[in-house]
């Protein structure tokens, strides 16, 4: 069975641990590490942002940020412009006292 600990060392900066994907000792702190739910990332902050998928996220992100949200659908009411779908003539056509106000 593994074990989930990972090799640990105290130094003049305080405990370290070893990135899992480097093998480098770097303080448990955030500006190395990702903490969630107060436990460091196992891999260091430098090794996750250079991981493939990680760089490919946030590339997919910027784009969608550059290009901007999608426009809204718009909404045809096919009671009043039925023609446009094949109908021959108004379905509900409106009334006078609705079109002068």
């Amino acid at each position: 069975m593994r074990s989930n600990e990972r090799e640990r060392r105290t130094t003049e900066l305080g405990e370290e641990i070893r990135c899992a994907k480097c093998g480098e000792f770097w303080p448990i702190d955030p500006e190395f590490y990702f903490i969630n739910k107060g436990e460091p990332h196992s891999w260091c902050k430098a090794c996750y942002r250079a991981d493939p998928k990680v760089v490919a996220k946030a590339d997919r992100w910027k784009d969608k940020q550059r290009r901007g949200a999608p426009p809204e659908p718009v909404h045809i009411d096919r009671r009043i412009f039925g023609f446009l779908y094949g109908q021959r003539e108004l379905v509900n056509p409106p009334s006078q006292e609705n079109i002068n106000g």
